[in-house]
This record gives structure tokens, C-alpha cells and sequence, in this order.
């Protein structure tokens, strides 16, 4: 369960956790000045699935294959 209250300033940086879905994968911004009108024990849920959302990171690698 993540609240607003977990939710960190990410200004200035790229590689902060994202907000996912775990069912549909959805990404939403983890930002707290994203949501400085909600309250703090404000819980996250996927507006697709309804489900809680996750605090993540994401890791993108490249392999060459050729």
C-alpha cells in the first residue's frame, strides 16, 4: 500500500521510482508535488484495474545482439 506520505520530491532527477500498476503495468509519476492537493494517507489504486498501486523502479538494459 503506498500513501502520498511515501512519496518523495523528485524534482531534478530521472531516475526516482514510478508508481505501477502490478496487474496492467500502468506507470504514473511518483512525485509528491504531483499530488499536493490529496492528503497524506491518501492510498494509490490503478484507475484501470482498481487495484493498489506499487512504488517501483524501473531498469531499462541493452543488449547487443548483433
Amino acid at each position: 500500500m503506498v500513501k502520498k506520505s511515501d512519496l518523495k520530491d523528485q524534482i531534478l532527477t530521472k531516475d526516482g521510482p514510478l508508481l505501477i500498476c502490478p496487474f496492467c503495468f500502468a506507470e504514473f509519476s511518483a512525485n509528491s508535488g504531483d499530488y499536493w492537493y490529496l492528503e497524506d494517507d491518501f492510498i494509490f489504486t490503478c484507475p484501470e484495474c482498481e487495484v493498489e498501486m506499487k512504488l517501483m523502479k524501473k531498469y531499462t538494459t541493452y543488449e547487443e545482439i548483433k
